[in-house]
């Protein structure tokens, strides 16, 4: 009966919206102090006991609320964090939940587990085949950002497990990954926007020099000086000497154009500047080596048909060039 009427009290109290962790306490000390006596005096002592925590509980509450409400209350006017309460339920505490340390170590215990397999999987997975991204269902658009790395020995810059207390133990819900946790969503758009034209300005700044330096090599490394072909085809007459501007003009900017598109697809795959650095360097050696390898195959000299007015040749020379740069465009992955 004493068990029946607690329970009653316990419905009662619920119904005020008493915090659920007092109430069980005070619900405890009831059940403790009815155990040591027995009969109607114990019943009232015991629901005085009850009572008595309902009001502490009450009271907690209330304060509870408050700090809740003083906590929350202007980010959501603000718009910076309006998802406390979700799903009917109390999503963000406004308080400490305290565990216990066998259950620190258990999470700790799980965390660590469960991140070695999360590791794992990540790097198989950036390194995996076209056919298990596609098997994975993640879109093909996808696909060059999923097979990013941040850095090889770290898969998330920042992530947190979620655990659920179950009665089996705890249960992992989700991991979230590099998530904006807590940062509303239009302010992340506006930092972002910032972010992306101070990176537009950055590789800017390393792209164009390494444009001109590459063309300094490109009228460096060919015996003909391609800049005065142009310029005294521009100031004559002569059939030949246009000729020879034509053709000049189409061998250096086909490789300007090979040499852009490989710097394009830097831009797009590299990870860092260091990098489009590199791979823009290696494109101007490529760029070099193709026109002297085609001096070598072809039966005549393109050094020397080029000056002489040739625009033939330095047509076919300028639509090698570019080819080179769209293989080694595509070639350039991660």
């Amino acid at each position: 009966m004493i068990n029946a009427m607690i329970r009653i009290m316990t419905d009662i109290v619920t119904m005020m919206e008493v915090h659920i962790v007092a109430f069980i306490r005070a619900e405890t000390a009831a059940r403790s102090y009815s155990s040591e006596r027995t009969g109607f005096p114990a019943l009232l002592k015991a629901a005085s006991a009850v009572r008595a925590g309902a009001v502490v509980n009450v009271r907690h509450a209330m304060v509870y609320e408050k700090r809740r409400a003083e906590l929350y209350g202007p980010l959501r006017e603000e718009g910076i964090f309006t998802w406390d309460w979700m799903y009917g339920e109390e999503y963000a505490l406004a308080d400490i939940h305290q565990i216990t340390a066998q259950e620190h170590e258990e999470l700790a215990k799980a965390t660590e587990c469960l991140g070695r397999v999360f590791a794992r999987t990540a790097s198989v997975v950036c390194r995996g085949s076209s056919k298990l991204l596609a098997e994975l269902g993640i879109p093909k658009e996808a696909w060059q950002a999923v097979r990013r790395f941040v850095w090889d020995d770290v898969p998330t810059v920042i992530g947190r497990f979620d655990f659920a207390q179950t009665p089996k133990g705890w249960k992992m819900l989700e991991l979230n990954s590099d998530t904006p946790t807590g940062i509303v969503e239009r302010r992340c758009r506006m930092a972002s926007q910032w972010d992306n034209i101070l990176n537009f300005l950055l590789y800017l700044a390393v792209t164009l020099p390494l444009l001109g330096f590459g063309m300094l090599v490109f009228l460096f490394t060919t015996p003909y000086k391609e800049y005065a072909l142009i310029r005294e085809g521009a100031d004559t007459s002569d059939p030949q000497k246009q000729g020879a501007a034509k053709a000049a003009a189409h061998d250096l900017g086909g490789k300007i154009i090979g040499l852009s598109i490989v710097l394009a697809s830097a831009i797009y795959h590299s990870v860092n500047l260091f990098d489009l650095v590199i791979w823009g360097i290696v494109a101007i050696v490529f760029q070099v080596l193709v026109f002297y390898l085609f001096e070598l195959v072809t039966p005549f000299r393109v050094i020397s048909e080029i000056p002489k007015g040739n625009v033939a040749v330095g047509l076919f020379a300028s639509r090698l060039s570019i080819a080179t740069g769209l293989l080694m465009a595509a070639l350039i992955s991660y």
